[in-house]
């Protein structure tokens, strides 16, 4: 049983590191929080002689789980209005427009 929680624990630190690292945003807490979880339980399930691995495993998943916490509260995601290119896209409307005039007044002739 602590062999497959110890396994289970590992598979989704992975699972939330890769999350983590992808865009995903608060989805990798999931993860991770079943990871803790499970670090828990095996180190509750570990006798004395047996906690290294547990504790080890413990102490990643709240280090991971603070990194994501962290990342997902100071790093903001803004959306800028790009004025160069709202500019630019004015201009060929004019432009467009005033050619249009140009031909519309040379199929008059």
């Amino acid at each position: 049983m602590r062999k497959l929680l110890i396994v289970l624990t590992i598979v989704f630190t992975l699972i939330g590191l890769l999350f983590t690292v992808l865009p995903m945003g608060t989805m990798a807490v999931l993860p991770m929080g079943i990871a803790l979880v499970l670090a828990v339980f095996t180190h509750l399930k570990s006798t004395e002689s047996q906690k290294s691995i547990s504790k080890y495993l413990l102490i990643f998943t709240v280090f991971v789980l603070l990194f994501i916490v962290g990342k997902v509260v100071l790093i903001q995601d803004e959306v800028a209005d790009d004025v160069q290119f709202e500019e630019a896209k004015s201009e060929s409307t004019m432009e467009a427009i005033d050619e249009l005039d140009e031909l519309d007044g040379l199929d008059e002739l």
